[in-house]
C-alpha cells in the first residue's frame, strides 16, 4: 500500500492468478480476511476480477455500491467504497489480476492507477520467472 499516492492504511490487496481449472483464484493478499479471498474463483468474465481478465484493461470503480460487477454473488463480503483492478500481463496474455480495495469512496487518484500498473507490470515478470524457474 506505501505504492500509493497517499497514506493508504485503510487499503487491502489481493492478488488473483489463473490456475489449472481456468479460474482466477487467490495467490497473495494484504490487509483482507484470507479466508474470503482464498474460497473465491473467478471465471473470466464474471465478477468484477473477472470482468478485468476478460477485458485486459485496468478498471476504477470509485462507488462499489452502484456497479453492476458487484450485485448478488459477486457482492463483497467486507464493506469497501472503491476498487482498482489492473490485469497481470505475459506479453499480450492476461494471467492474472490485481485488485486494490479502499473502504471509502473516491479513493483513487490518476497517479495511483499508472503506479499500480507499473507494479502489476512487475508481478508480471515474477511470475513468468517463477514459471520458468519451476519447469
Amino acid at each position: 500500500m506505501t505504492i500509493l499516492l497517499e497514506d493508504r492504511s485503510d487499503k487491502s490487496s489481493t492478488i488473483y492468478f489463473i490456475n489449472n481449472d481456468d479460474e482466477l483464484e487467490m495467490f497473495a493478499y494484504n490487509r483482507i480476511e484470507f479466508s474470503s479471498s482464498r474460497e473465491r474463483r473467478f471465471k473470466q468474465g464474471q465478477g468484477f476480477a473477472g470482468y478485468i481478465w476478460e477485458s485486459g484493461e485496468t478498471k476504477l470503480v470509485s462507488n462499489v455500491n452502484n456497479s453492476e460487477y458487484f450485485q448478488g454473488v459477486y457482492a463483497p463480503r467486507h464493506e469497501y467504497g472503491s476498487i482498482l483492478g489492473v490485469p497481470i500481463k505475459v506479453g499480450n496474455s492476461v494471467v492474472g489480476v490485481l485488485c486494490i480495495q479502499s473502504e471509502d469512496i473516491d479513493e483513487f487518484q490518476k497517479d495511483d492507477e499508472r503506479t499500480v500498473v507499473f507494479y502489476a507490470d512487475m508481478c508480471a515478470l515474477a511470475h513468468f520467472y517463477d514459471k520458468i524457474i519451476n519447469k
